[in-house]
């Protein structure tokens, strides 16, 4: 008949040795009297014998970084909300330039007229900037945000800005310089607004 007075813990609070001496005697003289708690307490006490007499079991090299392997990865999405809490000035620095970029471009973007060096006979239309047939220019070129078409012939450097010729010609003694002007540009505003959000932290 199973015991009703709840020695039953008591007896795993002996085996790992949690017990004052009072409570051992009060175990033991209820063991005196009680089968139930009596065969339990044996069975125990068989079942911590088998585990002290086992062998013990050996482990392979690579046991723990197998057990590492099968654990489920962390998702790409984890990762980066786990690297933003743990790094938040970096976040913060890279909002800075994400914003910057797009404000730049923004205003890089507003900014697409057409420009030519001021030389007289050189012919604008729309997007195209033609030098004609029998015009000689001399001196350097710069011309932005157009396809250039040099027909005549220019003694001296073409810079093209945001720009591109129509087709290759020999017409042009000097050199042909190409600029993106979106990263000229860009790069001088990125170097001034960068140096002006860490003056803020040196203020503070």
């Amino acid at each position: 008949m199973a015991c009703t007075h709840g020695y039953q813990e008591k007896i795993h609070q002996y085996i790992d040795q949690e017990m004052s001496y009072n409570e051992e005697l009060s175990l033991k003289n209820h063991l005196m009297n009680c089968d139930f708690c009596l065969q339990h307490f044996r069975e125990l006490k068989d079942v911590e014998k088998q585990l002290k007499n086992s062998p013990a079991v050996s482990q392979p090299s690579t046991f723990k970084q197998d057990i590492i392997d099968r654990l489920p990865k962390e998702s790409k999405s984890t990762k980066f909300v786990k690297t933003i809490k743990e790094h938040p000035f970096i976040t913060a620095c890279a909002v800075f330039l994400v914003m910057l970029m797009t404000s730049a471009f923004i205003e890089f973007q507003s900014d697409q007229d057409v420009y030519v060096s001021s030389y007289e006979g050189i012919q604008v239309e729309g997007n195209r900037v033609i030098v004609p047939e029998g015009k000689v220019i001399h001196g350097d070129l710069t011309i932005e945000n157009a396809i250039v078409e040099i027909k005549g012939h220019v003694n001296g450097n073409v810079t093209l800005v945001n720009s591109e010729l129509a087709r290759a010609n020999n017409n042009i003694s000097g050199e042909i310089v190409q600029v993106n002007r979106f990263l000229k540009w860009a790069a001088i505003r990125f170097s001034r607004q960068v140096s002006e959000f860490f003056q803020q932290f040196s203020y503070q």
